[in-house]
């Protein structure tokens, strides 16, 4: 019984001493790189400098008159000025201030779009749950509830697909606006007081939500699957989320189903518009219904023309696919 005490003694005395030479190994590796860090800083420092000076320099080059080696190293200033800290723009800035929201690392960048795509699927859902309920119970704080828990999504949406542009994603600026326009459609929803004007609009309003929620849903889980496969074939980068629109597309069964779901959706916001704004004229002295109307005009429009484009340029690439096989 005292061998084991005391072989246990020795293997704890031997752990002890193994574990404060590790924290000692630490605190030098501490000491080391915090010292490069502080170098790190300064070299970006410098390097902020030396961009602003060749920025200068070209601009006044360029006043002079244009040829191609101005416009090549414009071009390289582009690709250098990557390198920069940025903000994220004044959407950003608003909420987070003036901090640096580019990843140096590849693993921060892809842990960062990761968690994006998980917050999406993850409400997805719950919004499919709110708008039913919202439709379901014509009660008025159910519906405040839906849009004060919509503009957070749209808010947050919009602050992290701006951080995901600077750090290399093709997400267009017509989606963030759209967030914008959300935002702003949310809080007059909110502020709308509950008049006979409103309740004549929430039964469609939150049928169209009910709606939009299923299409997404759908439309999130078509998009996933086809960017793992342009991934896999190198079409598609890896800061590319779910709503990037990527040039290659099979016209598969899912997507000549969804298509026509994307239409009809564009088409149901369009006479959201229009019955939002018959009840202005029903009630001129409510601006409430004008400014929905106009918000739901906006995302028609940008909407609409955004999917026309893509799908004409993946119409004109699959034709041009069809004649290299030929």
């Amino acid at each position: 019984m005292a061998e084991k005490i005391i072989e246990n003694q020795s293997i704890q005395n031997s752990m002890l001493a193994e574990t404060e030479k590790m924290r000692d190994e630490l605190k030098v590796s501490a000491d080391e790189l915090q010292r490069k860090l502080v170098e790190l800083s300064d070299y970006v420092d410098k390097y902020e400098g030396e961009v602003a000076k060749f920025k200068k320099n070209l601009k006044e080059i360029s006043s002079s008159g244009a040829g191609e080696t101005v416009e090549t190293m414009k071009t390289d200033l582009i690709a250098l000025s990557k390198l920069l800290p940025i903000t994220g723009g004044p959407f950003v800035e608003l909420f987070l201030g003036k901090m640096n929201v580019r990843f140096a690392m590849k693993k921060e960048r892809l842990q960062f779009k990761s968690e994006y795509e998980l917050f999406k699927q993850k409400l997805s859902f719950v919004f499919v749950v709110l708008s039913l309920v919202s439709l379901m119970l014509n009660m008025r704080w159910v519906h405040i509830f839906l849009q004060l828990f919509l503009s957070y999504y749209y808010v947050t949406i919009a602050i992290r697909e701006n951080i995901l542009r600077e750090n290399g994603s093709n997400i267009k600026s017509w989606w963030i606006q759209h967030h914008y326009l959300m935002v702003g459609c949310g809080v007059v929803l909110m502020t709308w007081p509950p008049t006979e004007s409103y309740h004549q609009f929430s039964l469609i309003l939150h049928a169209f939500g009910l709606y939009v929620s299923f299409l997404q849903i759908f439309q999130t889980r078509y998009q996933m699957a086809r960017l793992y496969t342009q991934r896999a074939l190198g079409k598609a980068g890896e800061m590319d989320v779910v709503n990037t629109d990527t040039r290659e597309t099979h016209w598969t069964g899912s997507v000549k189903l969804l298509l026509p779901m994307v239409w009809f959706g564009h088409m149901f916001q369009l006479h959201l518009a229009i019955y939002a704004f018959r009840i202005w004229l029903s009630f001129p002295k409510e601006i409430h219904p004008l400014c929905v109307s106009m918000f739901n005009l906006a995302m028609f429009l940008g909407n609409f023309s955004t999917t026309l484009i893509v799908v004409r340029e993946k119409a004109k690439n699959r034709t041009a696919n069809n004649k290299k096989t030929q």
